[in-house]
């Protein structure tokens, strides 16, 4: 199971639509912030941050491209007959490409996190503190994930 897995991230990682969606969500990330800096009564800035600069939105698209991708591609390099005809059952290759998207998923978590990090840095130093409350009384810098839990609870992963 663990082959399986490392052969789907290192398909992942080879692929040129990975890198050139990280790309794709730094820069839509960075026109939101700069969007929100130059019209603050607009788009709040705190608003913006706590959904990563819209990159949590982003990132939902940007994966359900990649699961229909590693999906079809086995299917178009005539690749899925070989992984058939090995040791591994249907139910294991698709738990490790499940596992995978798990993975990337939180690949692109971590990296619109850390990117909001620094757009607020740049951008944003003096707008609001990271430890002020928002919402139901967390801090800004924990809302984004209480947010993302609440999204996987709605989804029924929790």
């Amino acid at each position: 199971m663990v082959t399986l897995v490392r052969q789907e991230i290192f398909k992942l990682v080879h692929k040129k639509s990975t890198w050139a969606t990280s790309i794709i969500l730094l820069v839509i990330m960075t026109i939101f912030a700069v969007i929100s800096r130059n019209h603050p009564n607009t788009i709040d800035p705190k608003t913006i941050f706590v959904s990563l600069f819209t990159g949590f939105d982003w990132i939902v698209l940007f994966m359900i491209a990649a699961a229909s991708s590693i999906i079809s591609m086995e299917f178009q390099y005539g690749t899925i007959k070989e992984l058939l005809y090995r040791k591994y059952y249907r139910g294991e290759i698709l738990v490790s490409k499940w596992l995978a998207m798990v993975l990337y998923s939180i690949y692109f978590i971590a990296l619109a996190f850390v990117y909001s990090l620094i757009l607020k840095l740049i951008l944003f130093n003096g707008t609001f503190q990271l430890s002020e409350t928002y919402g139901n009384k967390h801090s800004i810098l924990v809302t984004p994930f209480t947010r993302l839990y609440q999204d996987l609870w709605h989804c029924g992963w929790f």
